[in-house]
C-alpha cells in the first residue's frame, strides 16, 4: 500500500469516516469519504502533506474545480511528521473547511491556467480568444487541418494545467478553516463542524 493510501486511511479512521474511494487515480474523479450524519451522508476531500504547503491534484483546472467543488461538502487536511517504526508518521495538525473557504484558493488556480497564464505559458482563456482565432482563420483558408487544430486545442487544455499546485494550510486558515484542537476528541470537533455548517447552508 502506497504510503498516501495509508495515511489517508488513518484520516478516516480517525475521524470515524467511510471509504469511498479506494484508489481514487482513475480518469474519473470519486471523493475519497463520506461521513452519515443523522439522514444525511457528506462527502469528503481527504489530504496530507509534510509541511503547511500540501499538493492538491494533477491536472488541476476550472474542470478539476468544478468537480470538486460538486463532489464534495468538505475537506480535511492533516500535517504529519515522519517518525520511526509503524506506521513511520504522526500527525500534528488536522484543518477542516468547506469549498467556501478554498475559493481563495480556486480563484488563484483559474488565474494562473486560464487567465494569467504560469510558467511561461499562456492561459487558456487567452489561447480561445487570440490564438485560436488566428487558427480557425487558417483552417477556413484550408493552410491547416481540422485534424491539426483539434490537436493543438488538446495539447492546449492538456499543456497549462496545473500539476498539484499547493494550498497553503496557514492562508486556508485565514480565510476561514477550522483547524481542530488535537489535545481534543477529533470525531467530536469533525461532527461539530459538519452539523455548524449544515445548519448555515
Amino acid at each position: 500500500m502506497a504510503q498516501d493510501d495509508t495515511r489517508e486511511n488513518a484520516q478516516i479512521k480517525l475521524f470515524g469516516l467511510e471509504r469511498k474511494s479506494h484508489t481514487n487515480r482513475g480518469s474519473k474523479y470519486t471523493t475519497d469519504a463520506t461521513l452519515t450524519v443523522g439522514n444525511n451522508t457528506y462527502s469528503f476531500e481527504l489530504k496530507t502533506s509534510k509541511n503547511n504547503g500540501i499538493g492538491s491534484a494533477r491536472g488541476m483546472d476550472r474542470d478539476k474545480i468544478h468537480e470538486w467543488k460538486k463532489a464534495n461538502d468538505f475537506f480535511i487536511f492533516s500535517i504529519f511528521d515522519e517518525v520511526k517504526g509503524n506506521p513511520g508518521f504522526q500527525f500534528k495538525r488536522h484543518v477542516v473547511c468547506t469549498a467556501k473557504e478554498l475559493q481563495w484558493w480556486f480563484d488563484f488556480v483559474i488565474d494562473k491556467v486560464h487567465v494569467s497564464g504560469h510558467a511561461g505559458k499562456l492561459g487558456l482563456d487567452e489561447y480561445e480568444k487570440t490564438v485560436r482565432k488566428i487558427l480557425e482563420e487558417a483552417q477556413e483558408q484550408r493552410r491547416i487541418t481540422t485534424s491539426f487544430l483539434k490537436r493543438m486545442d488538446k495539447t492546449m487544455k492538456v499543456g497549462v494545467k496545473y500539476n498539484s499546485p499547493d494550498i497553503n494550510i496557514n492562508k486556508l486558515i485565514k480565510n476561514g478553516a477550522k483547524e481542530l484542537d488535537l489535545k481534543k476528541d477529533l470525531k467530536q470537533q469533525l461532527l461539530d463542524y459538519v452539523k455548524e455548517k449544515s445548519e448555515k447552508q
